[in-house]
This record gives C-alpha cells, structure tokens and sequence, in this order.
C-alpha cells in the first residue's frame, strides 16, 4: 500500500519506525527485534536508511522487500541518487518494482565521510528535485533509451514518492525562505508527503508547516522524531553539523545527570522531553509521529508508550504485553532460583555442614599438599637419574663409541652417494637418493646433539645442573605451597562470610524480601492476565 494513501485513509494519527542497514557484513538481527519490539503498536510503515551521514550501506532494497513479506509492515525505501548515473536510478527503481516495494524517499544524499562537497555524478542528478521527476517518469512509463536525451514507452510504475523537509533549513542553505521555494520545486514534481529532519523544539516544526501552507505546499508533514536517552546520544547529533538548536534546559539537565552518573534519571528526563514534545504536535495536527529507532528496541519505546493509549490505540493497551508477560515470568523464575539457593545455604548452615567443612580444610588442603609433595619429588628424582644416566654414558665411553659408530655409517653413506652419482644408469633412483640423503641429515644431528652432551658433562656443566636440583624444586614447592594456602584461606574465608551473613540476619531478610517481590509479581500477572483476557 501506498504511505501517500495510509495518510489520507487515516482517522487517527499514524505512527511509523525508521531503521538502518548494518554495516556490510554485520547482522540484520537489531533490525527484525526492533520491529518485534515494536509490533504490538501496529506501526503503519517503516523506512529503511541508505547512506546516512554519508556512510553508504548495502541491503536498504533487500530489508524493504523481506521486512514487508515477513512483518507485514509497508515499507519506504530511502533513495540516494548521489554517485549515480540515472540508468543506474533506472535500474535500482525496477529492483524496487520487483520487490513491490511502492514507497520512496527520494534523496539527493550527502557528501561521503570525509568531504565537505556536493559532487553530482557525470550522468546523474544534482537536484533531489531531478530523481523525483525521473521517478515520476517512470510512473507514466517514460524509460530511458540507448542514446542520451532520449526516451522509451513501457509499462508505468506505481511509486509512492516522499523527500526531507529540513524546519531549522537546511545546512547547505541558511535561508528558510529559499529552502521552502526549493522543497515546493520537489512538491510540483510529483511528492506525496513529507518526512521531516529531526528537532527538538516543536515550535520549529509548527512554523515551517505554517510558512509551507502559505506558499501553497498542502500535503502532509510527518515530523521525524529522535529519542534521546543519555548526553553521548546528544552529542553525537551536535557534532553531525546538522544545523539544528539544542534548547539550552534540554542539554543542561541532561549533562548535570551525565556528570553525576545518573543513567536512570537521564533517561527518564529525555524519554519525557521527547514524548512532551511529541504531544504537542499532535495536539497541534501533526499527521503522526515518525521515530527514529536506531536500530534499538528499546531506546524509543518509553515514548510511543506514552502517546499510544491516548493517540494511537483503537483499543487500550494491557497493563502487560504478552513479550513484558513473558518476561516478568522469567524475572520470577530468577527470584525462585535464588530464594532456593538460599535456603539450602541457611539449612547447611543451621546442620552445621559448612561450620564442618570449616573445620575440615586444614586436612582437605594438607591431604593436596602431600600428594603434591610426592608429585614434585617424582618429577625431580626422575630429572635426577636421566642427568646421572647421561653422565655414566659418557663416563663409560658408551656415547664416544655411538659417536663413532655415526661417523663411520656417514661415511659409508656418502661413499654410496657418491658412487651412485659416477654411475650411469644409476644404481639407486632420485627418490631413494634423497631419502639417503634424509637418513645421512638425522646420523649428523644425532652426532651433533652427542658432541654437545659429551662438552657439557666433560665441562662439569651437567654435574653443576645435578647440584641445583635441590634449590631448583624447592623453589617449584614453595610456589605450589603459596598458591595452596591462598586457595584455602579463599575458600575458608568464604564459608565465614556466608555463616556471618545467616548469624546476623542478613540472608533471612534478602529472603523475605524475595518473597515479598516474589508475591508482588504474581499479583502483577494475575492482574495483567485478567484484563488481557477482557481485551480479547
């Protein structure tokens, strides 16, 4: 369906959701919980980003077509035209067509991250003003043909077409009189409605639908409405250079909770200013509300709570949705876990089972120091006999003589090579030469490693090794013996806190007042479940 004709069918205000593509390569999930989050409002439509802050993102055609199959929510498609040629406009429309995606914000686009410049593409649009009337050709069937300038007739599409109105200006141009005269060019082209930049003053909104009214722009003007829950999110929007007032209270309340570290306070304070906000221009004939999500489920929410019952809902909301149901039953379930958990503590305690392992940790740490000892000395009586082993083979000739033994197979091996080289044919093929070749390595790093020991036990350094043994695995021992005691004295002083805190009271009182919580729940969601069922 067309957005166009939501708006003129509509008895009540329409409230709809905008969202961005991720990043390339990162999850659409953010996307479809929002839209979850969002679904028990019944939003009218959704819009989907392209190039935001001149950062383009893949997928604005793609989320628009499965949002629209899957939730059931029109879709509006932004639609840049910036580092396009208009076959490329041409070719992106029918994808669009393909997808029955009917519903167009047509877009100049800003200038990539970076750069301070508007630069249109060779064969493309400069003005928003010019997609909007190509789009309207493609409406009565006027398609682009081979040769430049020219035109063919085909099958006429059926898009929704809808552009930015910027109430503050727009950056690019300081003069509101002027900006108005350009968003009327965009109007006489063929524009259904308007979807307005954000603000945070009503007033700026209120004035620059009264000045487009009296230069003849009469279609609807949907105020695009950020919520603002902390001052990074503030910050975030002054440092875009969007060109748009801050009220003073407003960024005053918000950095006096910033520096005091109070989110909660914060939150509330910016989730009121922005639905006060939004009251007004309903009061005031708004056409409805257009929220920003951010891609967040929750970050808007406190706001179309506020408005909905009075301004949105043909019927009054529960007092639980079935997902808030859902939750504050899983809200008890945790509650239950850790009342259980607590009673079992309190009848250890009260049986006197952790005053008994208290009292049995010395033994329990002094049975893990024994075996450890037996461990440790293991390792060192057997590092003792391979140095003692090593130095009798020495002593003994045993070593010299395998020496001996690898020098005269080496020289057999390459007596061997050597005559299979002179040889034609050869007596022994390339690979059985190199695997000789192979073996006749290993014999001279065995020797190698046979020389090296021999120099070490004739030098003394291996009896020297021997000597340090003692020192070098009562040092190991004592580390062990120091990570022991922290473990025991950890694991005992724990038992203490948990039996100073039943002695004292302190866990009876955290119990009764999960059951004080735990009964306030129930009779939440037996509340809730009583009017759920008187709406249905």
């Amino acid at each position: 369906m067309k957005v166009g004709e939501i708006y003129k069918k509509a008895k009540k205000p329409v409230f709809s959701i905008e969202m961005s593509p991720p990043l390339n390569g990162g999850s659409q999930d953010p996307i479809f919980n929002t839209i979850e989050a969002y679904k028990e409002f019944k939003p009218a439509w959704c819009s989907i980003t392209c190039g935001a802050l001149g950062r383009p993102r893949g997928g604005t055609i793609s989320l628009c077509g499965r949002i629209k199959r899957e939730s059931d929510i029109e879709t509006v498609a932004h639609f840049i035209s910036m580092g396009r040629s208009k076959q490329d406009v041409e070719n992106l429309l029918m994808d669009m067509q393909y997808e029955e995606i009917q519903n167009v914000l047509a877009l100049r686009g800003d200038p990539p991250a970076g750069d301070t410049k508007f630069r249109p593409h060779p064969k493309g649009h400069r003005y928003a003003c010019e997609l909007v009337k190509q789009i309207q050709d493609t409406n009565q069937g006027k398609y682009l043909a081979e040769k430049e300038g020219e035109y063919r007739e085909g099958l006429p599409a059926d898009f929704c077409i809808s552009v930015a109105g910027h109430p503050e200006g727009h950056p690019e141009c300081t003069d509101k009189k002027k900006g108005l005269s350009h968003l009327k060019i965009k109007v006489e082209e063929g524009v259904d409605y308007i979807t307005t930049q954000l603000f945070f003053n009503p007033e700026h909104y209120l004035n620059f639908v009264e000045n487009a009214r009296k230069i003849g722009i009469q279609i609807p003007f949907v105020p695009g409405v950020m919520p603002i829950v902390n001052l990074a999110q503030l910050n975030f929007i002054i440092n875009q250079n969007l060109g748009i007032e801050i009220p003073k209270d407003f960024m005053n309340k918000l950095q006096k909770y910033h520096d005091k570290g109070d989110k909660a306070s914060a939150q509330k304070y910016g989730t009121e200013y922005i639905t006060k906000m939004c009251q007004t221009l309903l009061d005031e004939g708004a056409p409805g509300i257009h929220l920003y999500t951010m891609n967040s489920p929750t970050r808007g929410r406190g706001i179309i709570e506020s408005l909905y019952k009075e301004y949105f809902a043909d019927l009054a909301r529960p007092e639980l949705t079935y997902g808030e149901f859902i939750q504050v039953e899983l809200q008890l379930g945790t509650l239950m876990s850790e009342a259980n958990e607590m009673r079992d503590t309190i009848g250890k305690i009260e049986s006197g089972e952790l005053q008994e392992k208290l009292e049995k940790i010395d033994e329990e740490y002094n049975q893990i120091k024994t075996r450890l000892e037996v461990t440790v000395d293991m390792r060192k009586k057997k590092e003792i006999a391979e140095i003692e082993e090593t130095i009798r083979k020495v002593q003994s000739g045993e070593m010299q003589k395998r020496l001996e033994e690898i020098e005269q197979e080496h020289n057999q091996i390459e007596t061997r090579l050597e005559q299979a080289v002179d040889q034609t044919p050869t007596e022994i093929t390339h690979s059985e030469f190199l695997e000789v070749e192979l073996q006749l390595g290993t014999l001279l790093y065995e020797a190698d490693e046979l020389r090296v020991t021999i120099k070490k036990v004739q030098s003394g350094e291996m009896q020297k090794r021997l000597e340090l043994i003692d020192q070098k695995y009562k040092k190991i021992m004592k580390r062990q013996e120091e990570a022991i005691e922290m473990h025991k004295n950890k694991e005992a002083e724990e038992i203490r806190e948990t039996i100073g805190k039943a002695q004292s009271g302190e866990m009876q009182r955290r119990l009764e007042k999960i059951e004080q919580e735990h009964k306030q729940i129930e009779a939440r969601l037996e509340q809730a479940i009583e009017r759920l069922s008187k709406v249905k």
